[in-house]
């Protein structure tokens, strides 16, 4: 697996949590319309499904930024979110210099 592949296959897991959470507000939001005399008296489930939104994106977004470099353990920043965008101009990691096209483990030719 190339270093590519591992940066976008860590946006797809953190993609899958995000998706997860979004299905789960969805069900929330079927549950209101269902039974709206129920989450009439507890209003606040509203500002809580909003903030957990919010946590959520804002989580996501700091995650994605601190993908780290399966080489050098630094965090990739707007490098590894290029990467995931698929801009082929930027192909190493700004820390360590390695090509985004080499493999995820060092093959060890010392």
């Amino acid at each position: 697996m190339t270093i590519r592949a591992y940066i976008k296959r860590s946006f797809l897991n953190l993609l899958l949590n995000v998706f997860v959470l979004f299905v789960a507000l969805q069900i929330l939001g079927f549950c209101v319309q269902l039974w709206p005399q129920v989450f009439a008296t507890v209003p606040w489930v509203y500002w809580v499904a909003s903030a957990a939104l919010w946590l959520v994106m804002a989580w996501f977004a700091i995650k994605l930024v601190r993908i780290p470099c399966p080489r050098c353990s630094n965090p990739l920043g707007g490098v590894g979110v290029a990467a995931v965008i698929g801009i082929r101009t930027i192909n190493e990691c700004p820390h360590c210099r390695v090509s985004f096209d080499e493999p995820v483990q060092a093959t060890g030719d010392n």
